[in-house]
């Protein structure tokens, strides 16, 4: 099998702090959100997020200043022949991933309303306070953390896509085989470097020359060009150009035009792989209005999310026949998780407890 596809999870389990110096904000030039066509930005150019995931896409009016980093490099790209896995590409590789974290600032003065009308959002915390014999109030047990509010901190997880190719031979119908495609003339973002195809390559004069030169040699060997009716130089040249004519014809009738990778670059026998699209799902906590550990999936395939697919990487999740690659991420939650406590308190009665609270 020449296709393959990479598939990866990033696990975000590590940080390292980056020295706190200097102005690291930047206002935003340009701030939306992309789906998966090519987007319009009015910008220098065009946002080519055909059969990727719906992001989010920011322009700043700065650049920022790189930091080397001291605990990882990612090392997370790599080909199959630059991993050595020729001899088994669906093997396992562990890898050093790393990115930046970075936060969206809005200035939001009356984010819990007015200031003659704050809402306040219960924390859920509660103390005890007695008085001292001076009259101070003091509270009883020592601080602790306090939970709640509106800001959830969860690991959160995404499907990130690319698709090298904008069609494939994946979902044909049943007992369909030998079908004629030529990857390479459906690429979807430049050129891809590596690709299949069924149409003829054509033979590069050199290729041609130095095949013909060789079997010039051997019939000269046997004494096949002293037995023709002209002087040897001659019957060199006509040979040599009837030679490079004939294997051009069966190159061309033979040999496809590839490019694969571990390939051992034999004229006549083709061996290698070419991707056809490459899966990363990056996981990673964050800060959000949404509880995202009550995230839900509507169904088993599409409208699933990791790691509600399983553990490890999900390969059957992600394949082309299973998921197709043009399907987004889909993000199901109910709200209710994200309500804010902003009920007042009902009254209590103190005296009376096995009343309960006021209605």
């Amino acid at each position: 099998n020449f296709a393959y596809q990479y598939n990866s999870v990033g696990k975000y389990s590590q940080y390292e702090s980056i020295p706190n110096a200097g102005n690291k904000r930047r206002f935003l030039d340009i701030g939306l959100y992309a789906n998966d066509k090519i987007v319009e930005l009015n910008d220098d150019a065009p946002l080519h997020n055909r059969l990727r995931e719906t992001s989010v896409y920011l322009k700043t009016n700065g650049s920022f200043s790189t930091h080397n980093p001291t605990l990882s490099v990612d090392t997370t790209r790599f080909t199959i022949e630059q991993a050595n896995l020729q001899d088994n590409p669906q093997q396992e590789v562990e890898s050093n991933t790393r990115a930046y974290y970075a936060s969206i600032k809005r200035n939001f003065p009356n984010q819990y309303g007015q200031i003659e009308n704050i809402k306040y959002v219960s924390t859920g915390y509660s103390g005890k306070f007695y008085e001292n014999d001076r009259g101070e109030y003091t509270l009883e047990k020592k601080y602790y953390p306090a939970f709640g509010g509106d800001t959830y901190i969860n690991k959160f997880a995404l499907k990130r896509k690319h698709s090298f190719f904008t069609r494939n031979l994946a979902n044909l119908p049943a007992k369909v085989d030998n079908v004629p495609f030529d990857y390479w003339l459906f690429p979807n973002l430049g050129y891809p470097t590596y690709y299949i195809g069924e149409s003829p390559e054509e033979l590069l004069p050199t290729l041609a020359s130095s095949l013909s030169a060789g079997i010039a040699a051997g019939l000269a060997t046997a004494g096949a060009i002293s037995a023709l009716p002209l002087d040897a130089t001659t019957a060199g040249i006509i040979n040599s150009t009837v030679i490079s004519t004939a294997l051009a014809t069966v190159f061309s009738a033979f040999v496809k035009k590839n490019n694969l990778d571990a390939n051992p670059n034999n004229a006549f026998y083709q061996k290698g792989f070419f991707y056809t699209a490459s899966y990363g799902i990056p996981v990673f906590y964050v800060e959000s209005d949404i509880n995202v550990d009550l995230r839900h999936g509507r169904n088993d395939l599409e409208e699933n999310f990791y790691p509600n697919v399983g553990d490890g990487i999900p390969d059957d999740w992600l394949h082309e026949v299973n998921v197709p690659i043009k399907y987004d991420n889909f993000y199901s939650y109910n709200a209710t998780y994200s309500a804010q406590n902003l009920s007042p308190n009902l009254p209590y009665r103190l005296k009376y407890p096995d009343l309960g609270c006021l209605t």
